[in-house]
């Protein structure tokens, strides 16, 4: 199975083993870190509220910084231009409006939690 091909069908299986306590088997733990890799932000977002999975969690959230970083170390390897950087800037003005985004709601106590 490719994950990619069928990433609907994929994503419903990883949730599927984020519900778990734990993943038995072999072919099963095979599949669960393959679908984790794959989908880190999907990871994440699947075990945000459990308590199974907390090494996995740090794992995703490195693999997926790691993944970003390259992109952008990549991009930078070539020689810039004006629109280069005016997409990078574009790329941190989003940021930072998300992040005051979930900084205001946290105030105002929409169940917003910052995970560890």
């Amino acid at each position: 199975m490719s994950f990619i091909r069928n990433k609907e069908q994929s994503l419903k299986q990883l949730r599927d083993f984020c519900s778990r306590n734990k993943v038995y088997g072999w072919c099963s733990n095979m599949w669960y870190h393959g679908l984790k890799n794959a989908y880190p932000l999907e990871f994440l977002l699947f075990t945000q509220y459990s308590t199974n999975h907390p090494n996995s969690r740090e794992f995703a959230k490195n693999l997926f910084t790691k993944k970003v970083n390259l992109k952008i170390q990549k991009l930078l390897d070539y020689q810039l231009e004006q629109k280069d950087v005016d997409y990078f800037n574009s790329i941190i003005t989003d940021l930072d409006d998300r992040i005051t985004l979930k900084e205001k709601q946290l105030k105002k106590g929409h169940n917003l939690k910052i995970m560890p």
